[in-house]
């Protein structure tokens, strides 16, 4: 884990989502969060920039408000596995969906 300059940080993580053994990197600065997760055997990597204003957008949708930095710094500490505190895992599309049917089996046709 480094710093890349004033506000900003980068590390990477070696992490096992459901038996699949992937890198994940996390970078932020203060106005953006580029996450990259790559596949350790097919080297498959999917990559996502997501803005401050988006991030908080999205803690507030789930009801659980962070700001920006302290969303960065929770997502950090759930990457390096070290608090019982923050869980992190990686879902598929199909699994959003499970998921989003399970919690309002009313919106399955929507």
């Amino acid at each position: 884990e480094h710093k890349m300059s004033h506000g900003s940080s980068s590390s990477s993580y070696e992490l096992a989502f459901h038996g699949v053994d992937f890198t994940v990197e996390l970078q932020y600065d203060d106005s953006t969060l580029i996450i990259t997760a790559e596949q350790s055997n097919s080297q498959e990597t999917w990559k996502g920039n997501f803005s401050s204003q988006f991030v908080e957008d999205i803690t507030r949708k789930t009801g659980s408000v962070k700001k920006f930095d302290v969303f960065c710094r929770m997502l950090q500490t759930g990457l390096r596995q070290d608090s019982d505190a923050v869980y992190i895992d990686l879902l598929t599309y199909q699994d959003l969906e499970l998921l989003r049917h399970r919690q309002n089996p009313s919106a399955a046709n929507s």
